[in-house]
This record gives C-alpha cells, structure tokens and sequence, in this order.
C-alpha cells in the first residue's frame, strides 16, 4: 500500500533513487511526529543518521524537496473551482551565546533574524491543499529609513509579497477553470502590487485581496476634493448590510459574537511619490466591515478590504469578507496543523533541511 509520504513526493527528482527513497522516509518519520526533535522522530541510531545525510546532501536543497510537493497541490488544485493562496511571513529568529565560543560572556549573545514567506493553497472551506511557493532568508542588518525609501520594492522584503501573486498569476495560467485569490495582510498593501495586476492578460491574471493600512489619497474630480481619504469615503458610502461574526477567545480576551455593518465602494487610488519613477493611478474595489456599537472597554472590530473581486452587491461583499478570513488559517496552527496535515509536515522538514539542528516549531506559527 503506498503511503501518503510516497503519494506526496512521488515526482521527487534528487538524481539519485536512494536520496528519493530517503526523502520518503525521513518525511514519513517526521510527520509522524512533528513536534518533536530529529533523532526522536526517526525512532533510532540508524534513522537518525540517514536523516542528517540526507539534510547534508547537496542534491538535497530546499527547491529539489519542496517542487513534488508543489507539483500534488497543483492536482489538488485543478480539482477545485476557487483556490485561494494565503501568504505570509513567520519568523525564526535565533539568538547564539557567544560565551562558550570564546568570544563573551554568558550574557553575551548574537540575534540572527531568518525569515520564512510561504503561500498556502486553500478552498473557501478551509481545507488545506498544500505549498504552492515559500522563500527562505538571512535578515541583515537593516539599512536607514531614508536609504530603504530610494530603493524599488524589488530590492526590499516587501518584494516578497509580490513574488507571491506573480506565482498566483503563473498558476492562473495553468487552471483556466480554477479562480486564484491572492491573500495577504496590512503587510501586503503595496501599491506596486495593485499596479502589477493591470499589467496581466485576462486569462493569466489572478485576483487579490489585502486588507487596508494606509488611508491613501484618492484622485479628485471637478466634483469632489483632491484631498479625500480611503477610510473617510468608506465610512460614507452606504450600508449594504448587516454581517454577525464570531470572535474566537484568545490569551486576555474572551470570545463574542459582533454584528459589523457592511459598506463598499469602488475607488481610485491616488499614486504614492517613488524616487525615480512614476506610479499609474488606479481603480480598486474597497468593503469596510465595522462594528459600530462594541461592548464597553472593548476594541471594535473592523477590516477595511482593498481586492479585485466585484462587490457591488452584499452577497459580493460578503464574500470578499469571508474570503479574506480564511487568510487566518496560515496563522493559526490548530486549523491547517492538524496530525495528517501536508503543511505541516513538509514545513517541519524543510525546516530540518534548512537548520537541521535548531528544527524550531517557530517556522509553523
């Protein structure tokens, strides 16, 4: 009977047989237990050590182990009418005492930043279909605000977020019966990525969804005022419906129910200042879900949703909004983590293929 480490990684192409055996095995033992730590998973000596071979093989790089994993959630994909493609990035910062190496004292210790941005494939249902894109990085040291703001968001780590919907838009191509939703949060509310989507032929151009953080100026007309804002217009256009949400408990707040009243608009955007080179204004579509009455001494709750998708109509609107909630599934680990999920399993490996003694549950937060 083939397993399900075998049916995942069955177009695995390392240029060794033995090093595609190895990658099932070593996937099957670690997402058996993926909480705990190399050696324990694999069960021995034996295991354990062809494990860490395996790690140290230089056919065996992060692209090699993680294409056949993409490939099966493409087939998942393809199977299914929309698909959306949540992104985000986690941290895995790792901070080394410098004492034992000679270099300081016990106190003293070096912070090394790693970042990991994975795009998680899932339906309006919540079910995970898999990794369709993850890129890995060393931090350095950050540059000043003033240099960071005369570079292009190609060279900076928002960059990042478009790289994201570039691969929605290359799956689009390939699914011409599947709608691809690009998610993202505050982070990804770049107006380059806005932009980008304009520049895609009808048949290749995936859809996105951002939720707002910046007021942005909207353009003017002979009617109304250069200078008006996104939220304000928002919060003036009419309410389309009424929306009951359930608040999950978190640590230091109770769970609720909310009843957010919904609005939507369609805007023009007004194109930021870039150093050297101009930006196109353009037309977005906006819903604001607000909660206007929120119990005493408690933060009201509100998105503010740039995407896409049309929301001319409440059923549209709510769509958008219950869209953009399954985004929370890449942050939640009790959704998409469960015992015989893909994600977790191939982020727990590629995270021992990265850093294979520091396999840290940070990369599945």
């Amino acid at each position: 009977m083939t397993s399900w480490a075998e049916e995942e990684v069955k177009t695995a192409a390392l240029g060794d047989q033995r090093l595609n055996k190895r990658l099932v095995k070593v996937l099957d033992h670690l997402g058996q237990h993926p909480q705990i730590s190399i050696p324990a998973a694999c069960g021995g000596w034996a295991e354990t050590l062809g494990a860490y071979r395996f790690f140290d093989n230089e056919k065996a790089t992060f692209d090699s182990v993680l294409t056949p994993h993409c490939a099966a959630t493409l087939e998942r994909m393809a199977a299914c009418p929309v698909v959306l493609m949540a992104q985000d990035t986690t941290e895995d910062d790792e901070c080394m005492c410098l004492g034992p190496k000679g270099l300081g004292t016990l106190k003293d210790t070096e912070k090394h930043e790693r970042r990991l941005h994975p795009t998680v494939a899932f339906t309006p249902e919540r079910l995970c279909l898999g990794v369709v894109k993850a890129t890995y990085w060393s931090r350095d040291t950050q540059c000043p605000r003033k240099e960071r703001r005369s570079k292009g968001v190609d060279e900076k780590e928002s960059g990042r977020w478009i790289e994201s919907y570039q691969e929605s838009c290359a799956l689009q191509g390939q699914l011409p019966n599947t709608m691809i939703v690009n998610l993202a949060d505050r982070e990804g509310d770049i107006y380059e990525w806005f932009a980008e989507y304009a520049d895609y032929a009808p048949e290749t151009r995936a859809q996105w969804l951002v939720r707002a953080a910046q007021n942005r100026c909207l353009q003017g007309d002979e009617q109304h005022a250069a200078h008006r804002k996104l939220w304000e217009t928002l919060e003036q256009a009419p309410i389309q419906g009424y929306l009951d949400v359930e608040i999950k408990p978190r640590p230091n707040r109770a769970g609720r129910q909310a009843t957010v009243t919904v609005r939507a608009a369609t805007v023009s955007l007004a194109p930021p200042k870039r150093t050297g080179y101009h930006l196109p204004g353009i037309t977005v579509n906006a819903v604001l879900a607000r909660e206007e009455t929120p119990p005493q001494d408690v933060e009201a709750l509100e998105w503010l949703l740039l995407t896409s998708l049309p929301v001319g109509t409440f059923e549209q609107a709510m769509t958008v909004v219950a869209w953009y909630a399954v985004r929370w599934c890449i942050e939640i680990d009790q959704t998409y983590c469960l015992h015989k999920s893909v994600y977790k399993k191939l982020m727990h490996f590629i995270s021992g293929l990265i850093y294979p003694d520091t396999l840290s549950p940070a990369l599945l937060a």
